[in-house]
C-alpha cells in the first residue's frame, strides 16, 4: 500500500517533524506545503530536520490567509505534482502539521486495503450545519493585504455572469455541497479530481472569490461525479468542535481516553507549545499497542 500525504504547515517545525517521522515510510511519499507568510528561518528548519528524506517533498510557497483559496491551492499542487510526475500511490491524504495518526501505518494500510471508496464528509448545500451556507459561494469575498472585503450579493451576482461563469451549475441535478477540508481519496477519485480541473478551468477561478473554499470545493467535485456512491461520509479523523469560537479544540492528556476508543484514523488538533505530552502518549501507550 502506498499512501500520498499533503500537510499545510505554518508553525511548530518541531512538531511538524515528528509528524513526518511518524507517517513516513519507504512506500509513502509526503509533499509539504510551507505558508509564505512563514518567516525563512521555519522553512530552513524544516528543510534541515527533514533533508535526508528522498521521499519528502516541498511545494512551491504560497500565502494562505484563513478562509481563503490559499489551502485549495496547496492541495491542488500536490495532486498536480502527483499525477504529472507520475507517482504511483493508492491513496491521498489531506493532513495538516497539527494533526497525528492515531492508528499505526499498518492499520491504516489495512483500513486502505479495498481501495474503492474515498473517506469525505459532505452534506449538500445549504445546510444547517453552517450558518448563511450560501453565502460562502454567493458573495464574492476578496482578500486585500490579510483582510477579507465581501461584496453584496446583488454586486456578485453581476460579476459571476459575466467574469466568474461556473459552467458546471448548468448542469442537470448539479449541486453545491460541503464538509470537513481533511479527507482520504483512492487513486481513482484523486485522478478525476485532476481531469475535471483541466477540463474546467472556470471551476478554480471561481472558488479563488469564495470563503473557506478547501470546505466546499472538492466535495462538490466528487458528489457530482459518477463517483458519487463510491464516496463515504466519514472523512476518518477525529476532530472535536468545542474549541473557543468554533475552532477544533486542542487535544490534551485529558482527552486521551477519547483518542484511544476511536475509531478513526487520524485527530487533529494539536500544539506541542500548550500540551506536548499528549503526543508522545499516543505514540507510548497507543501506537505501540495497536497492530494489525
Amino acid at each position: 500500500m502506498k499512501q500520498a500525504y499533503v500537510i499545510s504547515a505554518y508553525k511548530l517545525p518541531e512538531q511538524l517533524v515528528r509528524l513526518v517521522k511518524k507517517i513516513n515510510s519507504k512506500n509513502n511519499i509526503i509533499l509539504i506545503h510551507v505558508d509564505k507568510n512563514s518567516n525563512n528561518d521555519y522553512m530552513d528548519s524544516l528543510k534541515k530536520q527533514l533533508g535526508e528524506f528522498e521521499n519528502v517533498i516541498f511545494l512551491k510557497r504560497h500565502r494562505c490567509q484563513w478562509g481563503d483559496y490559499g489551502h485549495v491551492a496547496a492541495t491542488v499542487k500536490a495532486i498536480r505534482y502527483l499525477i504529472e510526475n507520475d507517482i504511483d500511490f493508492d491513496y491521498f491524504n489531506v493532513i495538516t502539521g497539527q494533526d497525528y495518526p492515531i492508528q499505526s501505518l499498518e492499520n491504516i494500510d489495512k483500513f486502505f486495503k479495498n481501495k474503492s471508496k474515498s473517506y469525505m464528509e459532505y452534506f449538500k448545500l445549504p445546510s444547517a450545519k453552517w450558518n448563511n451556507s450560501m453565502e460562502r459561494i454567493s458573495k464574492i469575498h476578496i482578500q486585500l493585504r490579510g483582510r477579507r472585503v465581501i461584496l453584496p450579493e446583488s454586486i456578485a451576482k453581476i460579476i459571476h455572469s459575466n467574469l466568474l461563469k461556473l459552467s458546471v451549475q448548468n448542469k442537470k441535478g448539479f449541486s453545491f455541497y460541503g464538509g470537513s477540508g481533511y479527507f482520504s481519496l483512492n487513486n481513482k477519485h484523486t485522478k478525476y479530481i485532476y481531469k475535471f480541473l483541466d477540463e474546467n478551468r472556470d471551476y478554480e477561478k471561481f472558488f479563488k472569490y469564495t470563503f473557506i473554499s478547501d470546505e466546499i470545493f472538492f466535495q462538490t467535485i466528487l458528489l457530482n461525479s459518477r463517483f458519487k456512491s463510491q464516496i463515504v461520509n466519514n472523512n476518518l479523523r477525529l476532530i472535536d468542535w468545542n474549541g473557543p469560537v468554533n475552532y477544533p479544540k486542542i487535544f490534551t492528556g485529558k482527552d486521551f481516553s477519547e483518542i484511544k476508543n476511536s475509531k478513526a484514523l487520524f485527530a487533529r488538533k494539536f500544539d506541542s507549545s500548550v500540551d506536548g505530552k499528549i503526543i508522545t502518549m499516543i505514540d507510548d501507550k497507543l501506537l505501540n499497542e495497536r497492530t494489525v
